[in-house]
This record gives C-alpha cells, sequence and structure tokens, in this order.
C-alpha cells in the first residue's frame, strides 16, 4: 500500500486488518462460508497494488492515481459485504441491504471495468472509442453479473448444502433479483461512464489523444 495517499492508506489498511481478523474468528467457529469470502475479499483489495507493483507494462500504461482509486472502491465493496454477511443479510429489519448493494456495488465496480475495455481497444486497434466502450463494458456487467451468481451458489452448495438460498424455488427468486439490481447498477455506471469515468481513466493511462474517438 504504499503507493496510496495517507488518507487513502489508513482506510484500506483499515479495512485489510479488519478482514483478517473477520477470516480467524470464522476460522475458529468453523464458518468456512463466511471464511472463503472474506479471503477473496482480501485477495481483490490486494491484487491492484501487487499487479501494479510487479508488472512493468502495468506501471507505464496505468497512473498510480487509477490503482489507487480502484482500491478505494474494492475496499468500500468489500466492507459492505463484511457488515451483510456479519448481521444485515440475516436481519430480518434490514432486507433491503442485499438488493442495496446489489445495486450500488455494480455502479462503483463497472465504472472501473471500462479500463479493460479501453485497454483492449489500445491494445488491439490503436483507438479508443466511448461508444465501443459503453457496449464493450456493458457486456462485462452481464457476464460478472452471472459470473458472481454462479459463485455464490457454488459456495453455498459446497459449505451450506444451499441453505442460503432456501427450497421451493428460492434461489430463483434471489438470483433473479440479484440479477436485476446488478445490470440495474451497470446502466447507472454506463451512464457515469459515458459523462464522467471515460474521461477521468483515459486522463490516468499513457495513451494519446489521437487514438481517442
Amino acid at each position: 500500500m504504499r503507493y496510496l495517499p495517507k488518507t487513502s492508506n489508513y482506510f484500506v489498511n483499515v479495512i485489510i486488518n479488519i478482514l483478517i481478523i473477520a477470516c480467524l474468528i470464522m476460522f475458529y467457529f468453523n464458518d468456512f462460508l463466511r471464511l472463503s469470502g472474506f479471503a477473496v475479499s482480501l485477495f481483490f483489495i490486494v491484487l491492484p497494488d501487487y499487479w501494479y507493483s510487479q508488472s512493468k507494462k502495468v506501471k507505464s500504461f496505468v497512473d498510480i492515481k487509477l490503482i489507487n482509486a480502484i482500491q478505494l472502491i474494492i475496499a468500500f465493496s468489500c466492507l459492505g459485504n463484511l457488515l451483510g454477511a456479519l448481521n444485515f443479510y440475516h436481519n430480518l429489519e434490514t432486507l433491503w441491504y442485499d438488493a442495496f448493494l446489489h445495486f450500488i456495488v455494480p455502479i462503483f465496480y463497472f465504472s472501473i471495468t471500462a479500463l479493460f475495455v479501453i485497454s483492449y481497444q489500445n491494445f488491439f486497434f490503436k483507438k479508443i472509442n466511448k461508444v465501443f466502450t459503453i457496449f464493450g463494458n456493458f457486456v462485462l456487467v452481464i457476464l460478472l453479473s452471472f459470473s458472481w451468481e454462479f459463485f455464490e451458489k457454488s459456495i453455498d452448495d459446497i459449505f451450506e448444502g444451499a441453505s442460503m438460498f432456501g427450497q421451493n424455488g428460492e434461489i430463483y427468486y434471489d438470483t433473479l433479483s440479484d440479477l436485476i439490481f446488478d445490470l440495474s447498477g451497470g446502466i447507472v455506471a454506463s451512464i457515469l461512464i459515458y459523462f464522467f469515468t471515460f474521461n477521468y481513466i483515459i486522463k490516468n493511462l499513457n495513451i494519446y489523444d489521437n487514438k481517442r474517438g
């Protein structure tokens, strides 16, 4: 985390330490479902910093400010998931929390995943097009949303015998509801990309203005 500004560094490191403690507690109580989720969260928080520090190509192409933003988004999302897993997902008074996260988190994530579509265009076509970026990113929205639901079900099947989804068709309602909120968040992210995020990402990449279209 040596590249992060002081405030960001503090926030990200606090979340990492909380997740490590949560992992140890879940391991002690043999709660491997939550443990796996927290471990995945830790992996994704440290991945951008590790990737940036180890890859000369990434350093030459991506500005550290963008890496900082990605880490903050991931840490914020993981904190939301941590709070949900410990209480809000199972509390009858906060059943709205899961739907809220499935809407708000994709807005943040899918505003940043445009980076991959832009990088793809830069590598293969040597030109960046905003419309292509938005449509390509929404394809990622669909693929990643379905992949996440498959991951959730697989983890739950392994550790809890599908108890997360219940019986009598509850799995279909839960999955459909999550996908609707995920895709809704993706639509909002697409709007943000068009008006704000596209220019922010371009500004923090090592590409030339004449490649933009």
